[in-house]
């Protein structure tokens, strides 16, 4: 686990005792995600059904937890495929014009139970 978990646990702990907390978290990783998950638990929070949690990255861990990390998952082998490209176009001189290329690939949501309908709410 990273030093990102304990930190975000610390600061979703902060957020639990607002007066108006959150009913929903996207985390930058699935790191801080679990601690954040972690952390509500921990207070007495029910994941989803007070609090939805998100992360980004879909690490392996995150789909055995409980409950299993809703998370955003990159398209690695197809991140890698493209840096390769890139790098035998360099080395070609086929990207003199531009040499700080961009690429926006498709990241995927995968939904699993640390996400639900807001209270109140429903899914659209």
């Amino acid at each position: 686990m990273s030093t990102w978990s304990p930190w975000a646990t610390g600061v979703s702990q902060h957020l639990f005792s607002l007066a108006s907390p959150p009913s929903a978290m996207f985390a930058m990783d699935d790191t801080m995600a679990i601690g954040a998950l972690g952390a509500a638990v921990d207070s007495g929070w029910s994941v989803p059904g007070q609090l939805s949690i998100v992360g980004f990255d879909d690490v392996d861990v995150g789909a055995y937890i409980r409950p299993a990390l809703t998370t955003v998952r990159q398209p690695m082998e197809q991140i890698g495929r493209q840096a390769v490209d890139l790098l035998l176009q360099m080395i070609r001189g086929e990207l003199a014009s531009d040499p700080w290329p961009r690429l926006c690939l498709d990241p995927e949501l995968v939904i699993r139970d640390s996400t639900g309908p807001a209270q109140g709410g429903t899914y659209t």
